[in-house]
This record gives C-alpha cells, structure tokens and sequence, in this order.
C-alpha cells in the first residue's frame, strides 16, 4: 500500500520539503518504505516521518540516506495518513515510492508505551530543590538523576492521564509522586536488575485539562526520570485488557476483561481477536472474533472467549493470544493490548495450588542441611540446601534428602539447576516415580532419565519435580540426592 507510479520532489528545486501520502483508509502496519529516484543519484541526506493518530502527527521514525530502498520499521500502528519529511540533501531529492507493511507479530517491535500518548521529555521538567544530574540514555534519549532527598521535578501536561517513566536500579529508592499538587503515591524504583524506561506509575483518570506532575526524592537514595507520557486525545480513553495472563480450566470460557481508561466520552468501537500460542484453535479454544460497542460512558466489557477440553497428560498447559486492534472515534490501544489465556487442569489453577517455601514445617529435612535466611538470589530471602563436600562420613552421605507432606492432587518443587549439583531418585507415598517427560528436570545417562539439579548453567526458579493427577488426600514426597548416579556426572564432587 503505497504511492504507485509517481515520484514527488520539492518545488522551485528546494533541498528540503514534505508531503502527506493519503492511504485511502487507515491501514495497520509497522514498516514504512521509502524510495528514492536513484538514477538521478543518491540526494537524501535527512529524513523524518511521521503518523497521524487522533488527529495529531506523532513522530514514526528518522534517517539519514534512502537511495534505492530504505525500510523504516517501528511499532504496529494503524493510520491513514503518513507525512514524509526530507530534512536535508545534496540535491533536489526525488522520491518515487512510499509503501507501508505489515510484519509478522513474532518479530513486531515495541518500546511499551502506546502511539498516540503525547510524550514530555525530562529537558522539560522544571527542577527544584537540589542537583539533578543528565544522561543520554532513555525512552526517548535523555533522562536524569538525583541522590538528594526533597529533589524534584515539575511536569506540565494536557489531558486525563499520564505515566512516569523511570529507570529502575538495585541502588534506586522511593520517589514521592505529586498530581496538582496533592501527594497520590510513593513509588519504589528498587530493582533487582537495571532496567531503562519502566512504566513506573499511572495517575488515575483525571478531569479533562491542564495538570502538573512532580516527582520528589523521598529519602536521598537515587532516583531517575525519564519523562512522562499523557493521554490527550478529547476524553476518548484508551482500550486495553485488565490483566496481561489469565489461568482457566480447560473446558471452561475465559472471561476476558477489557477496559475504557482515561476518559469514556463518545461511543468506539474495536476489534478482539484471538490467535494460536502453543495451543491452537479447535484443539484448546475456539477462534474469537468479534467488534466490541462501547457506548458514551461506558469503560468495561466482559467478553467470553470458549476453551475446549483437550486430551492430554494432568500436568499439560497450553496458551493462546487474545489482541484488541483497530480501535476508532480516536481512542486508543493501551499498555496490555494483549492477553495470554492459559488453559489447563483444574488442579493446576493458580486459586488451587498453595505455595510454601522451603523452610516450612511441612518439609523435613536431613541432619546434613543449611537454611539460610538472606539470600538477594530468592524473592523471599530463603534457600536450603546440603552438599556430599559437606558430609564427612560415607553413611551421612546416602541419606542426604527432605520429605514434603501435603494434601492435594498435585506437587511441584522448584529451585535451582546448577553444574555442581547432583541427581535425585524420588519417591511418591513410598514408591519410587520414574521420570517422564513433564515431570521436572532432568538428566540423561544411557539412554535413561533421572530426576535432576544438574544444568549446564545455573537457573532460578526452575521445576525440578512436577507431579499431578494424584488421588485426594494426603500423600508425601521424598527427594533423595543419590550419590551413584551423582557420581556419573561430569564433576567430580556433586552436590545439592
């Protein structure tokens, strides 16, 4: 979809100019194409393009050269209108040919905030209170910092919502949030791991209009901004699901939340589609596709979307997508624009399963065991374990091992697979469970499967024993480091 058999140059041979390509009706895409009229040679030397959503012209991409072929790709927008703008040249530039293309959706590009949200840089924050330190890194290029308590900075925006953007850090702390002047949120920006441009809060639905946002350092420890998004589109709002997961029984319909945030003023309308994970329609769920009517004022719908109840083993699990698309009246598509159903065993329903750590009552252990109580690894601080490099006599280490007793249909132990560790042998209710595919982890030795902590590199959080399917009542689960097996491994001193 494009221009076709034409070519466009500035007039009286300026070097720079722009125009407006009409597509005929809004298309979806995220690749535009440029080309230039390369027989007159390669002129462009700057470019910008831009897309009209709502109304206003958002930028879409930049460049420097064209020559033959440029291909400018950005995130899925659906649009009518593109503007081309050549910024700088050698030459008179000659374009002949603007298309726009779709990709596939397992290689869509996105940076996580909606087009169509009206972004205000952190250069434009007016700083109080204390130093505020630029880098040139960000959502949009920039951002800035501070170490000094009562720091601020003062965002101005049009609308009925907005999102601050911040960078998250393990050394990064609580940043006070300010709407009008009146104290919403405290904001922790501590993070396990760096990570740029986190959506780090949402102001809820405000009166159509101007606003200021401030940001304060709370107790001296670094925080960073980013800039802020805002919603500004005449109190159309925005469409986006409730919950970016949700666990069903298979069998049962997924009641599929969306809602109208940032304003409900008009009717609009959008598309819910669905779309294979790794389950496919006819096998775990029906394909969906429906419009979905928003009237004025209204800001939620329930939509049921019918799984199937498919033949498998108690511990399978399969996914499909649910995307809103193509929404109108100038309203928007937000930040869950997607929803993975996962469909399942009833057993398995996170309402169903009960979570215990490893320090519970419910587990016993042998003498040969550490509990530590800090560890930064583990979200709750805790892990257990024991080791054969540990174990002095030849007997205690034949009996390293923890036993679980629970009641349910159903158990799975999580923790860590790691080069140094070893192979398990486990017992349900006294009687030794060979391994099976879906069982856990685990390690091959001629042929034959067995329980494992063993991994070429080392994971959190990972399923080492999954047993489901079981008979109501109560049942236990004994987990024994096996020191025959262990020993087959690749290091010599297996452990945990």
């Amino acid at each position: 979809m494009g221009m076709k058999k034409t070519s466009w140059a500035p007039a009286d041979d300026a070097k720079t100019g722009s125009f407006v390509l009409d597509l005929g009706k809004e298309q979806h895409f995220d690749v535009v194409e440029l080309k230039e009229t390369i027989e007159k040679g390669q002129r462009i030397s700057g470019f910008t393009i831009d897309v009209a959503v709502n109304g206003q012209w958002v930028p879409y991409g930049a460049g420097s050269t064209v020559g033959y072929r440029r291909l400018i790709k950005g995130q899925p927008v659906d649009s009518r209108y593109i503007r081309v703008s050549i910024t700088d040249a050698q030459a008179t530039p000659i374009l002949n040919g603007v298309s726009v293309y779709k990709t596939p959706a397992s290689i869509e590009e996105t940076d996580g905030y909606p087009l169509g949200l009206t972004y205000h840089s952190d250069r434009t924050a007016e700083r109080a209170n204390g130093q505020w330190n630029e880098e040139g890194e960000g959502v949009r290029g920039t951002s800035m910092w501070t170490k000094e308590k009562g720091a601020s900075v003062t965002y101005q925006f049009e609308g009925t919502k907005a999102y601050v953007v911040a960078t998250v850090d393990p050394g990064h702390g609580e940043m006070d949030v300010y709407v009008d002047g009146q104290k919403l949120a405290t904001v922790n920006t501590q993070s396990p791991s760096r990570k740029r441009s986190q959506k780090v809060y949402e102001t809820p639905d405000l009166a159509a209009g101007s606003h200021t946002l401030t940001l304060v350092n709370s107790k001296g420890d670094a925080i960073a901004t980013e800039g802020i998004y805002a919603l500004n589109n005449q109190e159309k709002g925005l469409f986006e699901f409730a919950q970016p997961t949700l666990a069903v029984k298979k069998g049962d319909p997924a009641q599929v939340v969306v809602k109208r945030k940032g304003g409900s003023k008009g009717s609009a309308s959008l598309k819910l589609i669905t779309e294979p994970g790794t389950g496919v329609h006819g096998k775990v769920y029906k394909d969906t596709n429906v419009t979905l009517e928003f009237a004025d004022g209204e800001t939620e719908k329930t939509v049921q979307v019918p799984t199937l109840d498919f033949a498998g083993k108690a511990t399978d699990v399969y996914d499909f997508k649910v995307k809103l698309l193509h929404p109108d009246q100038g309203s928007l598509v937000g930040f869950i624009p997607e929803l993975t159903v996962q469909v399942m065993n009833e057993d398995l329903l996170p309402e169903n399963r009960k979570e215990v750590d490893d320090q519970d009552p419910k587990l016993h252990y042998s003498e040969s065991w550490h509990h530590e109580t800090d560890n930064k690894d583990f979200s709750n601080g805790t892990e257990s374990w024991s080791s054969f490099n540990q174990v002095t006599d030849e007997e205690g280490k034949k009996h390293i091992e923890v036993t679980i007793t629970f009641k349910g249909t159903g158990v799975e132990v999580r923790g860590v697979v790691d080069p140094s560790h070893g192979l398990y042998s486990v017992t349900l209710d006294g009687k030794e469970i060979a391994f099976e595919e879906g069982r856990g982890h685990d390690y091959e030795i001629e042929g034959d499967h067995y329980f494992s902590g063993y991994g070429d590199q080392r994971k959190l959080d990972q399923s080492l024993v999954n047993l489901q399917g079981l008979a109501k009542g109560y049942h236990q689960l004994r987990l024994h480091l096996d020191p025959s097996l262990s020993m087959t491994l690749n290091h010599p001193e297996p452990s945990r």
